[in-house]
């Protein structure tokens, strides 16, 4: 199993204990009614669309020998992406309702999408549109 796949895996089961900590927190009273949306971006990107890029980077048909999952540049800028967005996106959503707290939200949204948008571009070369006799 390729590092950035490893890496990917094991950040989303990071994001995901967290995540549940977050809501168990939430469910307990301890953390505020804010954190609600929280925990929600913790699991949905964190975990799932974490673990959903890693396991396509790593199950995709490979298209070269030399490259095999495409470019490691783009593989390793959306990791960051996603993690630095949905890192800003936590420190800073239980507060949006004060005073310069919106671009920091706005930055971590458009993290979070260039973080699919590279991840799309390196995956798109590898789903093939082949038919095979017999098939449509």
């Amino acid at each position: 199993m390729p590092l950035i796949v490893r890496v990917y895996i094991r950040a989303s089961l990071v994001w995901l204990v967290l995540g549940m900590a977050a809501f168990a927190g939430h469910s307990a009273g301890w953390l505020p009614a804010a954190w609600f949306p929280v925990y929600l971006h913790m699991l949905t990107y964190g975990w799932l669309t974490q673990l959903a890029f890693g396991m396509g980077m790593w199950m995709f048909p490979l298209i070269r020998r030399d490259r095999p999952r495409g470019d490691d540049r783009l593989n390793w800028a959306a990791f960051v992406a996603l993690n630095v967005g949905l890192i800003l996106r936590v420190l800073f959503e239980p507060t949006a309702a004060l005073p310069g707290r919106k671009p920091a939200l706005v930055l971590a949204a458009v993290l979070l999408w260039l973080s699919a948008v590279l991840f799309t571009v390196n995956a798109w070369p590898r789903v093939r549109l082949k038919v095979r006799k017999g098939q449509r």
